[in-house]
């Protein structure tokens, strides 16, 4: 059983903890998150659709971290670990995501790369990083936006948004450096986004 093979049964397993979740907020008749869970439970199938429909084979672990980012977000609104049960809940599904993020644009450029855009290593880090918080600085916004309209607290201030900020940055990282590792892995003479193989 090969490294894809384990990375796929573990995404089925995260599916019916999804599944589960889901059926306690609708339990709990929390539409809301309900609508969360079955939105995360269809964007997690997203890489593995990308992967058949452009026949390509995604850096190891990209799937899986992006189900675990969802599945983190999804747990912690339907059990409230956002607001009460776990203060730094928040932080450690920022860090998460931020390294979900960064695996998703480390793809997406191996696959530009695929389709004649020619991005050096250096550029590829450099792009995970600065993406990674840009997108991070607008969540942020957007959680100001939905507190200001609705009332809500999905932001209670700037120290929020400060280790906010801090969990997407240290993701990043660790994804920038993950990738050039992975990057190291082409073979000599090769592009870096021969790794992204095609599938069989």
């Amino acid at each position: 059983m090969n490294v894809q093979t384990i990375e796929h049964y573990c995404l089925g397993i995260l599916e019916l903890i999804i599944i589960w979740f889901a059926w306690k907020a609708f339990l709990n008749e929390d539409t809301v998150r309900f609508s969360v869970a079955i939105i995360s439970m269809a964007l997690i199938l997203i890489p593995s659709l990308m992967e058949f429909f452009l026949s390509i084979q995604l850096p190891t672990g990209t799937r899986l971290a992006v189900a675990i980012a969802l599945l983190f977000h999804v747990v912690g609104g339907i059990n409230q670990y956002y607001w009460t049960d776990a203060p730094y809940y928040d932080k450690v599904a920022h860090c998460i995501s931020g390294f979900a993020l960064g695996l998703v644009l480390f793809s997406t450029y191996l696959y530009l790369g695929m389709r004649g855009v020619r991005l050096s290593p250096s550029h590829i880090i450099t792009g995970i990083i600065f993406l990674v918080f840009v997108f991070g600085v607008g969540w942020e916004i957007g959680e100001l936006t939905i507190d200001a309209l609705t009332g809500s607290t999905y932001n209670p201030g700037a120290e929020d948004t400060f280790f906010d900020m801090i969990g997407n940055t240290l993701g990043s990282l660790v994804a920038a450096t993950y990738a050039l590792r992975t990057m190291k892995t082409a073979a000599p003479g090769k592009p870096v986004f021969s790794i992204l193989k095609k599938t069989e």
